[in-house]
Order: C-alpha cells, then structure tokens, then sequence
C-alpha cells in the first residue's frame, strides 16, 4: 500500500502528517473539562465543581457571570481583549 508523495519534497505522507511542506505530524489537542474547584462566592454555603460544564450550568441556573477584570495592554497597546465592554 503506497501513501501520497509529495510533489515538492518527494516524501511519502501518511495519514497524519501535515500535507504541506516542511512536513510534520499533527496533533490532536483535546481541551479538559475536568475541575476541582470549591467555590465559596456562589451562594451561603460552598459549591463544589468537578467539572467546567457543571459550572457553567449552574451559574447560568442562578443567574451569575465569573467577573471579568481587564487589564491594560503591558506596552499600552488597544486591544480588543483589553477595551471596556459596554
């Protein structure tokens, strides 16, 4: 069973690689949702989190948002991840 060779380079790809050159090989990143997280700030008693959905859920059932504090650019750049939210 041949792989497809690269017109450029000549290197036979297999499933995968990058396609195009330099070559390498691809990497699947999957993002964790586990947490362990106690949170005191979300009602009278401590909530305990295992999980990043389960907190998303549950602020979003109580009505509350994570505070969000935006700090300016180190060099004085306007961002858009920096500006005021209105």
């Amino acid at each position: 069973m041949s792989g497809t060779v690269c017109e450029i380079c000549n290197r036979t790809l297999e499933v995968g690689d990058w396609p195009f050159c330099p070559h390498g090989r691809g990497n699947n990143n999957i993002v964790d949702d586990s947490l362990d997280e106690w949170n005191e700030n979300v009602g009278h008693v401590p909530v305990h989190f295992t999980s990043k959905t389960e907190k998303r859920r549950y602020l979003k059932e109580h009505g509350l948002e994570e505070f969000v504090r935006h700090v300016p650019h180190p060099r004085g750049k306007k961002e858009n991840h920096t500006v005021r939210w209105i």
